[in-house]
């Protein structure tokens, strides 16, 4: 649980960089972690356009992964709901 959670933390600082190196506070934001989980609101303007940011969620959460699973892949997998749901 303890590297989980530590590539957990790592993603989210990925994904935050990512946010305001290309200006983009106002069109999703990380709403809340879960455990092995990153809950994400996507702004209304943006729903077309949400495999685009499931596609980045996965990119920096497989890339925090590599970096403590050195040889070992992981492979994380977006999920699009309306609502968040367990």
């Amino acid at each position: 649980q303890g590297i989980s959670a530590s590539m957990t933390k790592l993603a989210m600082l990925y994904i935050t960089k990512y946010r305001w190196d290309n200006n983009l506070q106002d069109k999703f934001w990380i709403t809340l972690p879960v455990h092995d989980e990153i809950v994400i609101e996507i702004d209304k303007t943006e729903i077309e356009n949400k495999e685009k940011y499931g596609d980045l969620i996965k990119l920096y959460m497989e890339k925090a992964s590599a970096f403590f699973l050195k040889g070992l892949i992981s492979v994380a997998e977006p999920k699009y709901t309306k609502y968040w749901s367990k």
